[in-house]
């Protein structure tokens, strides 16, 4: 199976959502399938070293300081998507990364799987 992964906040970033995306690839990997995680990235630049990242140019500290949000999908990527061929969609954030997952699943007609792990009344002081 081919699982795209869509979060909000992944590395450079620590914190739970990122080690819980981590875990999710290496164990769905382990398993035989092959994943790839769209994610943005730690600034503009959407390069990524993994050609299973996906980076989508971000500013730093929109929401919370130590995170990055992504602000621009580039058409490219509902393209990059869809030639993937996708079996389903993950997202664990319902950020403008997840919202872009259901946006994909939708026009695409690809199964999206949602995951809220992120305590947001914990963060409302930031």
């Amino acid at each position: 199976m081919k699982i795209g992964i869509f979060t909000d906040t992944y590395r450079p970033s620590v914190n739970g959502v990122v080690y819980v995306t981590e875990i999710l690839r290496r164990n769905f990997e382990a398993a035989g399938h092959e994943v790839y995680i769209f994610a943005p990235a730690a600034g503009l630049s959407s390069k990524s070293d993994d050609d299973h990242i996906i980076r989508f140019p971000a500013i730093n500290g929109v929401v919370m300081d130590e995170g990055n949000m992504a602000l621009f999908f580039p058409p490219t990527v509902l393209k990059r998507i869809r030639e993937l061929e996708f079996d389903v969609l993950h997202f664990l954030v319902p950020g403008p990364v997840g919202l872009m997952a259901i946006y994909a699943g939708n026009k695409l007609d690809i199964p999206v799987v949602a995951e809220y792990c992120t305590d947001y009344f914990q963060y409302a002081e930031h």
